[in-house]
């Protein structure tokens, strides 16, 4: 269907792209509490992340990779502390 290529698309191009979670999560229509439960934590604690209050830790990072298939990685959390110092 038209709908599945147009998505196929759009995730081509993210993954072209620096992804940050919160971008990610809005891209795809995801709420933080959806986001949480997905990775196993809260939504307070992905909102957290999302405004470099706190980093997430290694299993963290782990589970946002597997959900993210790959478009927010590690390197994307070493970078937002790289800009914040």
């Amino acid at each position: 269907s038209r709908s599945f290529l147009l998505d196929a698309y759009t995730t081509r191009q993210v993954r072209t792209l620096p992804m940050d979670l919160r971008a990610y999560r809005k891209l795809h229509g995801i709420s933080l509490n959806e986001m949480g439960q997905r990775i196993g934590v809260t939504g307070v604690t992905v909102h957290r992340w999302e405004v470099g209050k706190v980093r997430p830790g290694l299993d963290a990072i782990e589970a946002i990779q597997r959900v993210t298939d790959g478009a927010v990685t590690a390197a994307d959390f070493m970078r937002d502390a790289a800009e914040a110092a």
